[in-house]
């Protein structure tokens, strides 16, 4: 199924029944994920939309636009709920906390605000004073109590995400944190920088406990395991002059900081890496294909370079037995994840894919491309359900 409407940002409901598509036109359009069937149209902004979250029981979709307003919408109905008004820029990153009853917004204005997730009061403005610069990641603790926020100018700040209090401010990084991810438990938080370093701090004290040196370019991403007792980055900064970068994958014991391997074979940025569900396996993903490794000692378990163009992104099944990536050539990539074998060569995009995810089920791929268009993907022809 092809939807149409110059679409900017993706969500699927919590539920895996309808996916969401933020447009230029200044529409949010609804389908139902497994026919393709059009729901309401949600209209009530005047801008494009440049973000979507739905809450975690699926009745609110929250979008950003280009005003700054965040608009929220009743995902049954389509009835236009409220319009959240108070960031002067429209570079917004949006996030419900997983409770649903609060929303989080953060700007290129140099403030995150929090709000009550039904509209009706901002709960707080996190601005001035140089508490905040432009933010770069945001992430909630597995609680819901405390967001970390990864700034441009390398700091950490820490905010009580009830009462909207700075916590604590976490300072070591020359570079600007480009990825904060928080370990499964809650105790760690883990930061990828612009000064190519990790740095591991506890999330109660806010002491940094290691900093994880090995990678010569930016920290693009961090990610933990499931079992919170690995951690993996990855680096590389495409430099059409020089040809440089790192181009690396390294994991590190998430408790020690003790370095583990290096995850070697790119000759160009790693754009993208996913851990399996079970834990076992990665994959990263660049210009110069895809390499699955064992998540646990590195080694290589299969390499799949595609006839054209570079990964762009990629995820697991949820059950965890394919892989799809997103490609520069506009085209989705399956592969099994055991053995990389070629499943299926999904075409239909007219440019390059900046996203893929899959239905909760695992029924249904979404892919996001420049062309304006998602194409929805019934899974069951390629993949065991």
């Amino acid at each position: 199924e092809v939807l149409y409407g110059g679409v900017l940002s993706i969500a699927f409901s919590p539920d895996g029944g309808t996916i969401a598509g933020g447009s230029w036109d200044s529409t949010i359009r609804l389908w139902d994920a497994v026919t393709g069937a059009h729901k309401p149209t949600l209209e009530g902004n005047s801008y494009s939309i440049t973000c979507l979250a739905f809450s975690p029981d699926g009745g609110t979709l929250a979008g950003g636009s280009y005003t700054g307003n965040i608009d929220l919408w009743d995902t049954v109905t389509g009835v236009h709920k409220q319009s959240l008004k108070g960031h002067t820029s429209g570079d917004i990153t949006v996030v419900f906390s997983p409770s649903g009853k609060a929303l989080s917004s953060a700007s290129f204005d140099m403030t995150m605000r929090r709000w009550e997730a039904d509209g009706s009061n901002k709960l707080m403005a996190l601005e001035g004073h140089d508490v905040i610069s432009h933010i770069y990641s945001v992430a909630f603790s597995p609680d819901g109590g405390t967001l970390a926020v990864g700034n441009y100018n390398g700091n950490i700040d820490l905010w009580d995400a009830v009462t909207g209090v700075h916590k604590q401010r976490l300072k070591g990084h020359t570079g600007g944190v480009r990825s904060v991810a928080f370990s499964p438990d809650g105790g760690t938080i883990a930061s990828g920088s612009g000064d190519n370093t990790i740095r591991l701090w506890d999330a109660v004290t806010g002491a940094q406990m290691q900093s994880l040196k090995g990678h010569t370019d930016w920290v693009r991403s961090v990610a933990f395991s499931p079992d919170g007792k690995t951690l993996a980055s990855a680096s590389g900064r495409h430099d059409y002059q020089s040809g440089g970068g790192d181009n690396t994958i390294r994991l590190w014991d998430a408790v020690t900081g003790e370095y583990r391997r290096v995850l070697t074979g790119y000759t160009k940025p790693v754009y993208c890496v996913a851990i399996s569900p079970d834990g076992k396996t990665l994959v990263g993903g660049g210009e110069d294909g895809l390499h699955l490794r064992d998540a646990v000692t590195g080694i290589h378990k299969w390499i799949r370079k595609p006839d054209a163009g570079g990964a762009n992104s990629v995820t697991f099944s949820p059950d965890g037995s394919a892989i799809a990536s997103g490609l520069s050539n506009g085209a989705v990539l399956l592969l099994d994840a055991v053995t990389g074998a070629h499943k299926k060569t999904l075409k239909g995009h007219a440019s390059w894919l900046t996203s893929v995810a899959f239905s909760p089920d695992g029924g249904t791929l979404a892919s996001g491309s420049q062309d304006g268009t998602i194409l929805l993907w019934p899974m069951a022809p390629y993949i065991g359900r």
